[in-house]
């Protein structure tokens, strides 16, 4: 894992020595300085498997190199456990609370099949009866070796834990958090919950299918269920493939074994027009990682804790015997598979989230020393105006001086009706987009009200749940295409109108200033430099994230309908909720893009003032000024030209410096 968290410390310690080289240089506050900061920068891995997948084995070589987390028994006593970097180790418990206790009891006193995980969890906590209502709805603090009376095979308070938090002083931890889940079939209505949250604020999800029956039913309703946190950052990995190797011989046979069986799979789902199965068998298909998290395990424990475990033990000598390549504990990790997991995740990681995030700081701050840079050089132009225009005569300057002023009041007029012009045309569009994107959310609810599956009386919750998230997924990903493109049509649009009336602008602003003599090269040269800052202000202002997946319409959505006469209505009646929440979300984003683009044009006729028009006009002030010091202003203005000539070399170097840096890092 080391290894794989290089790019994100490099990453870190190279963005925080920009940061802190634009801090000291002053080019940003305490408040930026912060802001682009990634010190506390977190990527979040989930790990979803069946019981016995080995999820504890790869928890266990990933981030404690020890036998740290035991294995869960069944499905009904799996614990979600969260991992994360503690400076002592220590674990917090949560136990479930008196409610959601009283409604696993009450779903122990029905029969049915699907209410055993309720019986089995009450009939283990009968041994505790005596401390059961005390803990309930409390959180406790325990050590390590008091884990497994928590999470273990036979630990006694297995049935009534809700949630683990595991705090470890490990360096690895520092910069990634585990969620291991108990899978996403949770009966248990607030762990369910909790777990889908988790798995979307993830940044990579892990799935783990065994090697010796891959994606076998109930592999396929993890599956299904995954889909809620979208496709796109799952690594589907195939554990415990040292139990197939002895039979195949060597690992592409083993592999090309398990693709035929997806393949198998993969007719299946399309034959059953089961779109979602069929998209994720085709992406488990074309990538799936081998790991044999036993042999990572090995590979990476104390060699006196493998000979004093009798299971362990055994695996070690009989892996040694059975595969003569693997002799050394370093031989075990090599062949394990664990690295190219890791290289895995951390790819998705980089592609998915660390690059957008550095794009974004690094060009922010190297706009910032563009921008003094290019103010320094316009400074270096007045001192060496302000050097003719000491030997111009007053009458001269008195003209420009005169000329200037009428030509000031036009630009300021050309600037405040673009002003105006560019805030009317960014709060009409404002109200648009929200109008056109709900009216495609209105457009998806019809076609999904239209054909919306209807619940037999006989039928299986289970079922028709399956019915109605196949039914949603087939529409969702064309709901997100069609708001991702209305709103780039419209960012392209807004574009194209801002950049034509900035050009309109520009030329009616040079058309006014013909008239001026020896300060019009100057004023051109302020004028293009204000519009590129501009320019480049707004290709980073305006920008809408938004997700959609099965989880914004799904999430919550079972536990409420369970039990009820009218499935169908009250499901359409909690999507169209979760789709007024995306809504909702959606409008308040957009505002908040409109909001910063506005802002780069709030101030703009102050702005064209104080950085174009103001120069120029105290320029011809300072001529009229000094004109009886000539000689000792001369001196003045030409030390003042090297000083300013030496800090342009200085932020050239540092701009020059943090380039470099990108690119040697490929930030």
């Amino acid at each position: 894992m080391s290894q794989g968290l290089e790019k994100l410390s490099e990453a870190k310690t190279v963005l925080k020595e920009i940061v802190e080289t634009a801090y000291n240089d002053k080019l940003i506050t305490e408040e930026e300085r912060t802001k682009l900061s990634i010190e506390d920068l977190k990527f979040r891995i989930g790990i979803v498997g069946q019981i016995k997948a080995g999820k504890s084995t790869l928890i266990n070589a990933l981030i404690f190199k020890k036998q740290v987390m035991p294995v869960a028994s069944t499905p009904m006593t799996a614990t979600l456990c969260y991992i994360t970097y503690g400076e002592q180790p220590k674990i917090e418990v949560e136990f479930y609370s008196k409610d959601e206790w009283e409604f696993i009891e009450n779903e122990a006193k029905r029969s049915d099949q699907n209410t055993a995980y309720a019986r089995e969890l009450v009939e283990k906590a009968s041994l505790i009866k005596e401390e059961l209502w005390s803990l309930l709805g409390s959180i406790k603090t325990i050590s390590f070796d008091e884990l497994y009376d928590y999470v273990g095979e036979d630990g006694r308070y297995v049935p009534i834990v809700k949630l683990l938090k595991v705090y470890y002083p490990s360096n690895v931890l520092k910069d990634v958090e585990i969620v291991d889940t108990p899978g996403i079939n949770d009966p248990v209505e607030s762990r369910e919950k909790k777990t889908r949250e988790f798995l979307n604020e993830s940044d990579v999800v892990i799935f783990l299918t065994y090697a010796g029956r891959p994606f076998d039913a109930i592999d396929i309703d993890l599956l299904r269920r995954l889909m809620s946190v979208g496709i796109g950052k799952v690594v589907f990995v195939l554990n415990k493939i040292d139990t197939i190797l002895e039979e195949e011989g060597n690992i592409e046979k083993a592999i090309s074994r398990i693709k035929n069986l997806i393949h198998d799979e993969l007719v299946k789902a399309k034959r059953q027009n089961y779109k979602f199965i069929e998209d994720v068998l085709s992406a488990a298909k074309n990538k799936i990682i081998p790991l044999s998290s036993l042999w990572a395990l090995l590979g990476v424990l104390d060699m006196k804790e493998i000979e004093k475990d009798e299971d362990l033990s055994y695996h070690y000598d009989r892996t040694k015997e059975n595969f003569p390549h693997i002799q050394s504990q370093t031989d075990f990790y090599k062949n394990s598979g664990l690295q190219e997991l890791i290289n895995e995740i951390f790819q998705i990681i980089e592609n998915e989230k660390l690059e957008i995030i550095l794009q974004k700081h690094v060009t922010n701050i190297l706009n910032k020393y563009k921008e003094k840079i290019n103010d320094l050089k316009n400074e270096i132009d007045r001192c060496k105006n302000s050097l003719k225009d000491i030997d111009r005569n007053i009458e001269m300057l008195n003209k420009e001086l005169e000329t200037f002023k009428i030509v000031k009041y036009k630009i300021l007029e050309l600037v405040l009706q673009t002003q105006r012009r560019i805030k009317k045309y960014l709060y009409d569009k404002h109200d648009r987009i929200p109008i056109e994107t709900n009216h495609i959310i209105k457009k998806f609810y019809e076609k999904v009200q239209e054909k919306f599956p209807k619940k037999g009386v006989l039928s299986r919750s289970s079922t028709y749940e399956v019915q109605v998230e196949q039914h949603l997924y087939t529409h969702i990903q064309d709901l997100k295409i069609e708001i991702e493109k209305k709103i780039i049509e419209h960012k392209n649009e807004l574009m194209e109108y801002i950049e034509n009336n900035l050009s309109n602008l520009k030329d009616r602003a040079i058309e006014e200033a013909q008239t001026l003599t020896f300060t019009q090269e100057q004023y051109y040269k302020l004028l293009n430099s204000f519009l590129d800052t501009l320019h480049d202000k707004l290709n980073i202002s305006f920008n809408v994230d938004f997700d959609i997946n099965l989880s914004n319409l799904t999430g919550g959505l079972w536990s409420i309908i369970t039990g009820l006469e009218k499935f169908e209505q009250e499901a359409l009646s909690q999507i169209r909720n979760k789709l007024n929440e995306l809504q909702s979300s959606l409008e308040n984003k957009i505002k908040y893009a409109f909001d910063e683009f506005i802002t780069v044009f709030s101030d703009l006729q102050d702005d064209m003032t104080y950085k174009v028009l103001d120069p120029i006009e105290n320029r011809i002030y300072y001529a009229k000024s000094n004109k009886e010091n000539k000689e000792k202003e001369k001196e003045e203005l030409n030390s003042k030209i090297e000083r300013l000539k030496i800090q342009i070399e200085h932020f050239n170097k540092k701009h020059e410096k943090i380039k470099e840096l990108v690119n040697r890092y490929k930030l």
